[in-house]
């Protein structure tokens, strides 16, 4: 399924186009959305370190990073250029202003939401 986040989202890495997957189902039936790099999928030799970010954690983020209080795929298509999976719990934005942002969030069911304590944006220059 194509999705706003379809072509925007990438493993920190291995530097792949992430691909979205299942994340995981509750008890009761819900699934959870996420992306994941191709080269990691379950069953098979792992080729990279690369990991599942949620789609409901993109979505938060973006919000946080723009002041918005509700998500729609417009916020998401005119303010945030790439998403890039450093490594499990982090993840950088890059905004379409030029602006980046290392965010580090708890992972899990039962992940804590992500506060601006948990963000600091990049200087200029540093990779």
């Amino acid at each position: 399924t194509i999705t706003v986040f379809s072509g925007n989202v990438w493993c920190g890495p291995c530097s792949a186009k992430a691909h979205r997957c299942l994340a995981y189902r509750d008890k009761e039936g819900h699934e959870f959305r996420g992306w994941r790099c191709p080269r990691r999928i379950k069953g098979k030799p792992n080729q990279c370190e690369g990991h599942i970010l949620r789609e409901d954690r993109i979505k938060e983020i973006t919000c946080l990073l723009t002041g918005a209080t509700t998500f729609t795929d417009e916020l998401f298509r005119t303010r945030v250029n790439r998403v890039v999976m450093t490594s499990p719990g982090e993840v950088e934005f890059q905004l379409c202003d030029g602006r980046r942002f290392q965010i580090v969030y708890s992972r899990g069911k039962y992940a804590r939401p992500i506060s601006v304590e948990d963000i600091a944006l990049l200087e200029e220059g540093e990779n």
